[in-house]
């Protein structure tokens, strides 16, 4: 049968239509054309022969489908065929079509419409006229019913089942008081119509036919199996050949399963035809007006049933037993929705390192979700002071890589990702998991590991005298001072003296080397903030510009440089000056001279010399000497003045004369005073002899 499900039904339209005009009469092989043949005598009685017209048939419209497939046409009805004794007579079954795009095991069959055994009769040799039944209605929602109480409950679907079969009568032309009342395709037996014998059907509620149908018969999903579902009914309609009249006799209706899946909601409906009147039923059946029905429920895989219909014929002649069975099948799939998750967790090997120092970030991504995590991207993103141990870094420092899958409940430690440390303080790596099966966002596929990148540094100035005298000491300092995070270790200061210049004396702790004419401290270490000062003295030699440079160097490739300085050394002034007398006494009127001796024992020239000579009242001047011009006398403050020596070079020595004559015993005094250029204060000496009396 593959996805067709076999129904059974008989002919059902056509019977219907014979069953209306209270003709229907069992055919026999020769009534195919219609002719007058003399019946069977059953309990000695004579039947008068019956005419049974050729019936035209209404077509039936195609039920429309989505599926390619075209749909097969209803079965054209055709006389009955006679059985012998209790032979089964069974009916074509109806093909169904699958809508376009249905999934396998998801079935929907629509049982067709029962008609009326109510119907006008027709007149012998007329064509019993077959109306054309409208297509199946959609079922309507259930309706919210309020009982006494405040109770609410929902409406059987069997009263807008009811409602529909009302309104196919209706268009059939048959009496709304015959109609039968529909059966709960998985519940009990429905009620009746609401409307009264002769009433009109009520107009349509306007929802679109076909919709409500497949609500209504929809199947929850805790009732239906799982996976494709089969299913095939056959429907043997038996009736004994011959019946008396007025004998009750039973009439089965055999419903028998051949799929391989339980058929649910089966409902078998059956109209008596006029000319038999109902006794009972096994089992009992739900009767409204002519319409009996029976709801089996469900009929296993491979199981039959059967209902036995106990009647009276109440009139001579023949007659065809119809029924017509309805079920609902289905088939369901179960789909299972997963979450996967993304987890990103990192350590870097420690909080703080020293630059130049490589720093290690261990990466592990999880999954904590329960459904796989296909093409995951990882990203990690370093800060500028760090530079991935590749040497390619990108503009965005930005490295990737992907994992193809990570199922749920894995975890997936990538390769520890190395970089180096190429600048100071806080420095960060932020590594985010993304995947197309993931949804963005999640803080837990992010995240940020920071390292404090600490380094020493080095500053280092060099202090000393702009200006120098020779042979003359000068005093440098070297401070050097670590305004870095970590200890600077392993430094060597130096310093350079200068050619012309020689070291005073060896500092503390240094050495010296001749050849370099390098001045070298060490130092184990130089903590964050701290400062040294390295101090030296150089004895300056001659005139000229004396440079001294200080560096110093650290563990780390650490190093700092200071200077040069320049000293400008120039030559000193040293003038200095004596007076002697050459004789220790002197009579009255006797002669004596001073001489004045000037000396330059400095490295510079001195300039603007100027000498005078105060002279005591035991002596007078008489000339002097040592000059181009004589000195300048002035007899009041008894001041000699000389001549102004312009130039005295570089150890150079002069000297000058004043010869004297003794005028008075006493102590004859000569005091000198000398200033130049280069001297702010003037220079004193004196020179003194005695004067005699003269003897008499």
């Amino acid at each position: 049968m593959g996805r067709r499900i076999k129904l059974v039904i008989g002919m059902a339209l056509a019977i219907v239509g014979i069953s209306l005009a209270g003709k229907s009469v069992a055919a026999r092989p020769d009534q195919d054309t219609p002719s007058k043949k003399p019946a069977s005598t059953e309990a000695g009685g004579v039947e008068q022969p019956l005419v049974l017209p050729q019936t035209k048939v209404a077509p039936r419209a195609k039920p429309k489908v989505k599926s390619k497939t075209k749909a097969n046409p209803a079965p054209t009805p055709s006389p009955a065929t006679p059985v012998e004794g209790d032979a089964k007579v069974e009916r074509g079954a109806l093909p169904v079509d699958f809508p376009a795009g249905e999934a396998p095991g998801s079935k929907t069959v629509r049982a067709e419409a029962d008609a009326s055994s109510q119907a006008p009769k027709v007149p012998v040799g007329e064509p019993i006229p077959v109306p054309e039944l409208p297509p199946a209605q959609a079922m309507p929602e259930p309706a919210v019913i309020e009982e006494p109480g405040g109770a609410k409950r929902a409406e059987p679907e069997g009263a807008a089942l009811k409602d529909v079969e009302v309104e196919r009568a209706q268009v059939a032309g048959l009496p709304i008081a015959a109609q039968p009342t529909g059966v709960d395709a998985v519940g009990g037996p429905l009620p009746g119509a609401k409307e009264r014998p002769g009433q009109a059907a009520p107009a349509s509620s306007g929802t679109p036919a076909g919709r409500e149908d497949e609500i209504s018969f929809v199947q929850p999903a805790d009732r239906l199996p799982l996976g494709k579902q089969s299913v095939g009914l056959t429907v043997d309609v038996v009736a004994p050949q011959v019946l008396n009249l007025n004998q009750s006799a039973n009439l089965k209706i055999v419903v028998k399963n051949t799929g391989q899946n339980d058929a649910i909601g089966v409902v078998v409906r059956d109209v008596l035809p006029p000319t038999l009147t109902y006794v009972g039923s096994q089992p009992e059946a739900q009767r409204i007006d002519a319409m009996l029905s029976w709801n089996l429920g469900l009929i296993p895989a491979g199981s039959e049933r059967v209902v036995t219909v106990s009647v009276k014929p109440n009139k001579t002649g023949s007659f065809d037993h119809a029924a017509t069975v309805t079920m609902i099948t289905g088939g369901k799939s179960r789909t299972v929705v997963r979450e996967p998750k993304l987890k990103v967790e990192q350590t870097a090997t420690s909080g703080q390192i020293l630059r130049g120092q490589p720093v290690q970030f261990k990466i592990a991504v999880s999954n904590p979700g329960d459904g796989p995590a296909r093409n995951v991207l990882v990203q990690a993103k370093l800060t500028s002071g760090l530079r991935h141990e590749s040497g390619e870094p990108n503009d965005q420092n930005l490295y990737e890589q992907t994992i193809d899958l990570i199922a749920p409940g894995q975890r997936v430690t990538l390769d520890t990702l190395v970089a180096d440390t190429i600048q100071g303080g806080d420095q960060s790596c932020q590594v985010a998991v993304k995947s197309q099966d993931v949804a963005p966002g999640a803080p837990e596929a992010l995240s940020t590991a920071t390292v404090n990148v600490v380094e020493p540094k080095l500053t280092l100035l060099v202090n000393g005298p702009k200006e120098g005298y020779t042979d003359t000491l000068s005093t440098y300092e070297i401070s050097l001072e670590n305004p870095g995070t970590a200890p600077a270790r392993g430094l060597r200061v130096q310093a350079t003296v200068p050619i012309s210049g020689r070291l005073a004396a060896l500092p503390s702790g240094a050495q010296f080397n001749s050849q370099t004419r390098k001045l070298s401290w060490a130092r184990p270490q130089l903590d964050p903030g701290e400062k040294a000062v390295f101090s030296f003295q150089v004895r300056m030699g001659g005139i000229g510009l004396y440079e001294v440079a200080g560096e110093a160097r650290a563990e780390g490739g650490l190093l700092a440089k200071g200077g040069p300085i320049s000293t400008n050394v120039q030559g000193l002034v040293d003038v200095t000056f004596d007076v002697t007398e050459k004789r220790r006494v002197v009579d009255v009127d006797g002669q004596t001279t001073y001489v004045i001796k000037v000396t330059n024992s400095g490295s510079k020239e001195a300039s603007g010399l100027t000498i005078s000579a105060v002279l005591s009242e035991q002596v007078d001047p008489m000339e002097t000497s040592g000059t181009e011009e004589p000195a300048k006398f002035n007899p009041p403050d008894r001041r000699l003045v000389f001549p102004k020596i312009e130039r005295l070079g570089a150890g150079k020595t002069m000297e000058l004369g004043i010869k004297v004559r003794a005028t008075k015993p006493g102590l004859a005094t000569c005091r000198v005073s000398l200033v130049h250029d280069d001297l702010a204060e003037k220079l004193d000496d004196v020179a003194a002899f005695k004067v005699m009396p003269v003897r008499r």
